[in-house]
């Protein structure tokens, strides 16, 4: 099993601390944003990490040194993360968790994801508002359809940020990366692929992150709370 670390992006949206550093380098409380995705990775027997840098990338490779290895997206200034799972996937045909660099959990949460029997597993918060975030239908504990323009009598919870894929359907996956991008699609998000795998008829349980140690940060505002409610 593999997991791979999206830490490409500039993060704007957390200006002006990220025109020092990349986002996943920011502390919280005594260690970074990559350095607790790792070691809960590795609590679980998960020591196969793959971490995308493109932005300030020298400075991520400095921090984590050989603990991890590296895909190098050169084109995070103008594309999204559909162009780094791309790249990072080219070689993998092993299950792969993937998440996003700006996701706090802890290792009961990716225990109960990778236990779990379908090819595809997709971390939600049913605790969700309005206004933030890329939202998930569910049915009968199935992710049916996730997006932005979910409609709000159809949204089942908020997208948290981790992806479990098996072996299984990787190669559908890279295939429909590969059609995306040929299509030159390079500015959508890894997450839209993910939703074609399952509108072509593949199932994706739902894993529920509230009663776990979870939590997205994609503003200050939101880092100041995590500061607050995760200790070192």
């Amino acid at each position: 099993m593999k997991a791979v670390i999206l830490a490409a992006g500039k993060g704007t949206r957390m200006r002006p601390l990220t025109l020092e550093k990349p986002k996943c380098l920011i502390d919280i409380s005594g260690s970074c944003f990559i350095d607790r995705q790792i070691k809960v990775f590795k609590d679980c027997g998960i020591n196969d990490i793959i971490v995308v840098t493109g932005y300030k990338s020298d400075m991520i490779k400095e921090h984590l040194k050989d603990s991890v290895q590296y895909v190098y997206n050169p084109f995070y200034d103008t594309t999204n993360s559909i162009v780094s799972l791309w790249l990072a996937t080219l070689n993998i045909e092993d299950d792969i968790l993937i998440t996003n660099s700006d996701v706090i959990f802890d290792e009961d949460l990716i225990k109960r994801m990778i236990a779990c029997n379908d090819n595809i597993n997709i971390a939600v918060s049913k605790i969700w508002s309005e206004e933030r975030g890329y939202k998930a239908q569910i049915t009968s504990g199935k992710v049916v359809d996730m997006g932005m323009d979910i409609t709000l009598d159809k949204v089942g919870g908020e997208y948290a940020g981790l992806i479990f894929i098996k072996k299984d359907v990787m190669n559908k996956l890279k295939n429909q990366c590969e059609k995306l991008l040929s299509q030159q699609q390079f500015n959508i998000w890894f997450e839209d692929m993910v939703v074609e795998l399952i509108k072509n008829g593949n199932s994706a349980t739902s894993t529920d992150v509230d009663n776990e140690k979870w939590y997205e940060i994609d503003n200050i505002e939101e880092l100041e709370y995590a500061r607050t409610k995760f200790g070192k």
